[in-house]
């Protein structure tokens, strides 16, 4: 950590700088469980707030303000299974839809995965991991934790104990996008 800690503070990104705003508005909310969303938005709120990036849920009427360090992400919660959109997705990013980042999570897919107790739990590490891509502006993952390509079953296990870290260079590629969004450069595309 004290590494990570040298870094930030090298590139002007120290842990003490101001928290960053990140709005984000979710559409067709009615698509999952009410308590699986709220459970989810919660555990996002938490883990992005360890990292100093406060996650701001907006209602309909705020979501075309541009304040904070990214402009609004879009959540569009889709009910049903696709047939064959991204076979093996719960979910994917397209960070410059529009001008606008989008997110698209397949709720069903969501859900068959885990028993329904255990929705909110996956759903946001989902959450995480897509609003990840947008902010990093950049298609990668990590090796390990919430940002690995594909969980598997002791990811799943240890989703029940604790929200899968960020990997070290998440957190910097994080930090990163938002210096770059603060100071209007564009985010390089990319492909999720």
């Amino acid at each position: 950590m004290r590494f990570i800690g040298m870094l930030l503070g090298m590139a002007g990104l120290g842990m003490g700088a101001e928290t960053c705003v990140v709005r984000v508005h979710v559409n067709n909310s009615r698509a999952a469980p009410p308590a699986a969303l709220f459970q989810a938005k919660s555990m996002v709120r938490e883990t992005f707030g360890r990292i100093g990036v406060q996650v701001q849920w907006l209602g309909a009427a705020a979501r075309d303000t541009d304040a904070g360090c990214w402009p609004p992400v879009e959540i569009d919660l889709e009910a049903g299974l696709p047939e064959a959109d991204r076979p093996d997705s719960m979910a994917y990013a397209t960070p410059y839809a529009e001008g606008r980042a989008r997110i698209h999570v397949f709720v069903a897919r969501v859900a068959s995965m885990v028993p329904a107790n255990r929705m909110g739990i996956l759903l946001g590490h989902v959450l995480v991991h897509e609003i990840t891509h947008v902010l990093q502006g950049v298609s990668r993952h990590s090796g390990q934790g919430v940002m690995k390509a594909h969980w598997d079953i002791p990811d799943f296990r240890a989703m029940e104990m604790h929200t899968l870290p960020f990997d070290e260079l998440d957190v910097l590629l994080i930090n990163a996008g938002a210096r770059r969004s603060t100071i209007g450069e564009p985010l390089t595309s990319a492909n999720e």
